[in-house]
């Protein structure tokens, strides 16, 4: 059985479907039924609405389902595989590409379009720390201001910081920090200062950040 986060070729993927199988495509994401089991290959980007990752561990799949596929999902008669196609990709706001080597299980994550050219963790962790900054800048309600580095310290001294090196994106460095139904994702710039992204899908999360000693230039808590 395929273990979980780790960098497959497509046709390993497919081989865990058994033969012969049946490819059902729908939006952002390609279904393949075999006797084995049912691969659920969802296309890397941000679909808030649509069939898309949902988290490090989950898949968001929205009906219609083909008729095979409902069939599948209603019998539970073959394990379900997900998969995200990562081989290669464009970032969602169109910024830059990355790319990955396929033959490495745990490749570095190169970027084209970007002022790095690779990024410090390898592709299993960078996935999570880009869902990290996808819900920082990208959620229901949210948080931003520049502030200073010592105002920066102060609020996310309550949380927990996501133990990983900085990521690259959209500042080098950027560093995430989480408590329950929040992200915070922090962005040293070149001047000293910092850029603070807050976001939760649940308006009052951010009910403790209405005080912080800081104008926030959006906050919707």
């Amino acid at each position: 059985m395929v273990q979980r986060w780790s960098v497959v070729t497509q046709a390993e993927a497919s081989a865990h479907a058994g033969t012969p199988v049946q490819t059902l495509s729908a939006e952002g994401v390609t279904y393949v039924v075999g006797p084995s089991a049912m691969l659920i290959v969802v296309d890397a980007g941000d679909r808030p609405d649509g069939n898309a990752v949902k988290s490090v561990d989950g898949l968001t799949l929205c009906e219609p389902f083909p008729d095979l596929v409902e069939s599948v999902l209603d019998s539970s008669t073959v394990p379900l595989l997900g998969f995200v196609r990562v081989d290669g990709g464009t970032e969602n706001q169109g910024v830059f590409d990355f790319f990955i080597d396929p033959a490495d299980p745990d490749p570095r994550v190169r970027y084209e379009g970007l002022y790095v050219e690779y990024e410090r963790e390898p592709l299993t962790t960078f996935l999570l720390q880009f869902l990290l900054s996808e819900a920082a800048l990208a959620s229901p309600f949210a948080g931003s201001a520049t502030i200073t580095a010592e105002q920066a310290r102060r609020l996310v001294e309550p949380l927990h910081q996501v133990p990983l090196r900085p990521l690259s994106w959209p500042v080098d460095p950027t560093r995430h920090y989480v408590a329950p139904g929040l992200v915070v994702a922090t962005s040293m710039y070149a001047d000293g200062s910092v850029g603070v992204f807050a976001g939760t899908r649940h308006r009052y999360v951010l009910r403790s950040f209405r005080e912080p000693g800081f104008a926030w230039d959006r906050f919707d808590g």
